[in-house]
């Protein structure tokens, strides 16, 4: 009677598996999918996972609350928290746009006991943040990563002191042929615009089709490539599909320069989707003319696994989106640039596109009508940026003014809809709709 009451306790789901075994599997199961599949299978499960996980990515810091992280994963080692879009990088966002990260750390420095590690990507972090973390956080927090914020000065680390590594890894090279034939076994590279430097005008370096051929043919162990490029053809984009098949982050921008060799590259993207079935994040940035609307469609068709994209002055109209959006059946976060959509192909996408979280959008042909409402849903957060004048620098350094295009953020939020809106942020609300 002991022994079977010793049993009954080790055993609480209904197909009878021991929770002492499932908790030593669950430690192998990695992927945030997988994790989120087995978490449904039963409430013990449920809880299993929450008591097991360490680490959590929050892709936007706005679709949830750190009180309902905390009672979801109390014991949590690693965090790396997002706010603002990554269009801030670019300036295209209004600084003032929101991301604060001070209810976080606050709820941190109260409650998650266990962390060790934290990354604030696009944050907003003020010094007293800094001086709280290091407070109550500081005997055994080993990293903390201020990626890309803003608000803090040295006063803010001299807080945090010795208890933070701040690291910045960005590759650039000139020499692509050169690196094909010595490094083999590379597997990150990114490419930064070198044409911009000073001094470097007139290098021969820029990078083109002939350089990416040989970098696909010489690093057969490349997974990660961010590259900017003056000259493209297709079949240097087909060289990748062929090689590289290791491949899962791929990031190319098109250079504004003149005498492109092989426009539209719909052929070269459908051979490195077909060949790269690895890829779980794709960025292509090109000019109008660069692909069309049969390209687009094999974007959509041949990205199974994509879960984050980013597609800028790509299409020649809506049937090419709507094409696109009939596939991409993991994509979660989706970023589109200086495209010729308009809002109600936008709202049909965005239904279309079933596993997607988060929505970007920089220029697009504007609507009268509420046509984005199409796209309204519980949880689903919908914030508009309209056009407006900035200052730029331009290549003297002067300071003009600028139009920006209008902005359609969207999002699933567990928190509702966030209270920080700055004047340069309009919400869409389904009800001033219905109701006008």
């Amino acid at each position: 009677m002991e022994e079977e009451r010793k049993v009954s306790k080790t055993t609480s789901d209904g197909n009878g598996m021991p929770d002492l075994v499932f908790q030593c599997v669950i430690h192998y199961i990695h992927d945030a999918r997988d994790r989120d599949a087995v978490s449904r299978v039963c409430r013990r499960w449920w809880e299993i996972d929450a008591a097991a996980r360490k680490h959590v990515t929050i892709a936007l810091c706005y679709t949830t609350t750190p009180r309902m992280l905390l009672l979801r994963f109390p014991n949590l080692e690693s965090l790396k928290l997002k706010a603002k879009p990554r269009a801030a990088m670019f300036n295209l966002i209004p600084e003032d746009w929101g991301g604060y990260v001070t209810a976080w750390v606050e709820e941190i420095a109260r409650s998650f006991r266990g962390l060790k590690e934290l990354h604030f990507r696009r944050m907003i972090v003020r010094d007293s943040d800094l001086e709280l973390l290091a407070r109550a956080r500081g005997p055994v927090l080993q990293s903390l990563k201020l990626d890309k914020c803003s608000g803090f000065s040295t006063d803010g680390l001299l807080h945090i002191g010795q208890s933070c590594k701040y690291t910045r890894n960005v590759i650039g090279n000139r020499g692509l042929e050169v690196l094909a034939r010595c490094c083999k076994s590379l597997r990150r590279l990114r490419i930064e615009r070198g044409a911009d430097e000073p001094g470097m005008e007139d290098e021969r370096g820029l990078v083109s089709h002939s350089g990416l051929m040989a970098l696909a043919q010489g690093c057969l162990e490349l997974q990660y490539l961010a590259v900017y490029v003056s000259d493209i053809t297709n079949a240097s984009l087909e060289y990748f599909g062929r090689y590289s098949k290791n491949l899962c982050d791929f990031r190319l921008v098109l250079l504004e320069r003149e005498g492109v060799s092989d426009l539209p590259l719909d052929d070269g993207v459908r051979t490195l989707l077909q060949g790269c079935n690895k890829l779980r994040r794709f960025a292509l940035y090109l000019r109008p003319g660069g692909l069309t609307d049969v390209g687009l469609g094999y974007i959509g068709k041949y990205s199974p696994n994509v879960k984050w994209m980013l597609l800028g002055s790509l299409g020649e109209s809506d049937a090419g989106l709507l094409e696109f959006s009939k596939g991409c059946p993991s994509l979660q976060k989706l970023e589109i640039r200086c495209c010729c959509f308009s809002e109600q192909a936008l709202a049909i996408s965005v239904l279309q596109l079933r596993s997607l979280r988060y929505l970007w959008v920089q220029g697009y042909k504007a609507s009268k009508t509420p046509d984005l409402l199409a796209m309204a849903r519980p949880f689903w957060n919908i914030e508009l940026i309209p056009e407006r004048q900035v200052l730029v620098a331009d290549p003297h350094g002067a300071a003009v003014s600028v139009e920006d295009p209008a902005h359609i953020l969207a999002y699933y939020s567990l928190a509702g809809p966030r209270t920080d809106f700055p004047d340069t942020v309009v919400p869409l609300e389904a009800a001033v709709f219905l109701n006008a």
